[in-house]
């Protein structure tokens, strides 16, 4: 068979082609970092680098829910944790008060003293994080309890607003958790106090404000017992905040499931897309030294004609 110089010319440019096609890929990928640069690369590495990508994103969004819950439910607990020292303050007051040697003075402090405490109760019943009050359910956009004033004072009544539907946000795929306690919780209008706050200090006020009723402080008639009602709600209040430890626990070990998930995928991701650096040097070495060979070679193909004997 004959082989001609075009052909031979033809084969070189073929191959020289090849291996400045191949250099360049390598040179695109070091530069880049990525292994794949077009899906026809490696038609399942890019697959399984849309998929992996898809994860990670879902999962950096399930760790904004979970840090979102957490920051919801550490606000809960602070403002808990101030119900029940206020709680504390007016059963301090109340047994105070029904010492019957107290005068109209004095008493009249001790009211002072338990309007404030109510207030502050409401204040943090009406707690907001991130634009929402955290104890009204779904209700986020108002105010969950209010205060009943008579004359501009606290008559220890109080209105709530709020619903008992519990917030939930997804922490992973398909589980939610529950982050939130309500306004009915904290009262005992869902049943787990005998007698509700609001009317617990209804009772209070009027006992502190009427003589014809300052006898019910000291009373031990069960309709009243205000100081045992006080440390009932304490006790409520502190059954809700183990509730909360236990979501704050239940975060924790998500995030740190959703932390450790990332890292994993993020390593996997690396080795399906990222180049090896080291690797990548050597790879492209090599390919220029064999593009560089072929330009040699090249030089050598043709066969010398008349011409270069002409002196």
């Amino acid at each position: 068979m004959r082989v001609t110089n075009s052909s031979t010319a033809r084969n070189y440019i073929n191959n020289l082609n090849s291996n400045l096609e191949y250099l360049t890929k390598l040179q695109d990928q070091q530069s880049s970092g990525q292994k794949l640069r077009h899906p026809s690369d490696d038609p399942f590495g890019v697959s399984r680098t849309i998929n992996l990508n898809d994860t990670i994103n879902r999962n950096r969004q399930y760790a904004e829910n979970i840090e979102d819950a957490t920051n919801w439910i550490n606000t809960s607990d602070d403002a808990l944790d101030k119900i029940s020292s206020y709680l504390l303050r007016i059963s301090t007051q109340i047994n105070d008060a029904s010492n019957g040697s107290n005068s109209g003075t004095e008493l009249y402090a001790f009211k002072a003293e338990v309007q404030e405490c109510i207030e502050g109760i409401v204040d943090m019943v009406n707690t907001n994080y991130n634009g929402n009050y955290i104890f009204g359910g779904y209700k986020t956009g108002q105010k969950p309890l209010e205060a009943v004033r008579s004359d501009g004072e606290i008559t220890g009544e109080l209105t709530n607003s709020g619903d008992n539907n519990m917030i939930e946000r997804e922490i992973s795929p398909g589980v939610t958790a529950s982050i939130n306690t309500t306004t009915d919780q904290i009262l005992g209008l869902d049943g787990s106090l005998s007698e509700d706050l609001g009317t617990t200090f209804k009772n209070i006020m009027e006992a502190l404000t009427d003589p014809a009723k300052r006898g019910n402080l000291s009373s031990d008639d069960p309709a009243y017992s205000f100081i045992d009602k006080i440390n009932a709600a304490r006790d409520n209040i502190s059954r809700l905040r183990a509730q909360v430890g236990a979501r704050q626990n239940r975060m924790k070990a998500a995030s740190s499931r959703n932390e450790v998930e990332i890292q994993n995928m993020t390593k996997i991701l690396a080795k399906t897309a990222d180049v090896d650096i080291a690797e990548i040097s050597i790879q492209v070495n090599v390919a220029l030294a064999a593009y560089n060979s072929s330009l040699m070679v090249g030089a050598q193909i043709l066969q010398p004609s008349l011409i270069s004997f002409l002196d």
